[in-house]
C-alpha cells in the first residue's frame, strides 16, 4: 500500500476584508518545494475551504534566488465545457523585486 504524507498549512488566518470572511494563507519558501506548489494550493485551499467555508486567498513568497521560478501561481483543467477546476494564486518573488525603485517612489510620494 502506498504511504501518504499529509501536509498541514503553515499559518492560515481568518481575517474580515471589507464585509467578507476570508482567509488568508501566506507561505514562505527558501527553496523550490519538491511537490509542486501548486498541487500542494490545490490540496490546502480545498480543505480550508471544506473545514471554515468561506474564501481562501493564498500568497507565495519566495526568498531563494531560484525558487519558485517555475511556479505557474496556479492550477486548472477543464474538459469538453463540463469539467473544470481552477486556483489562482499570488506569486511573489523577493530575488526579482528592486528594493531600490520601491524606495525611489516612497520617497517621491508614488508608493
Amino acid at each position: 500500500m502506498p504511504i501518504v504524507q499529509i501536509r498541514m498549512t503553515d499559518a492560515p488566518v481568518r481575517v474580515r476584508i471589507g464585509a467578507e470572511e476570508v482567509i488568508v494563507h501566506t507561505e514562505f519558501q527558501t527553496e523550490t518545494s519538491q511537490v509542486p506548489m501548486e498541487l500542494r494550493f490545490a490540496e490546502y485551499v480545498g480543505r480550508l475551504i471544506r473545514e471554515y467555508r468561506i474564501p481562501v486567498y493564498v500568497t507565495v513568497i519566495y526568498l531563494g534566488e531560484s525558487a519558485g521560478i517555475n511556479d505557474p501561481g496556479g492550477y486548472q483543467y477543464a474538459f469538453d465545457n463540463t469539467f473544470s477546476y481552477s486556483l489562482r494564486y499570488q506569486v511573489i518573488r523577493f530575488p526579482e523585486i528592486n528594493g531600490q525603485e520601491i524606495l525611489l517612489r516612497q520617497s517621491s510620494g508614488n508608493a
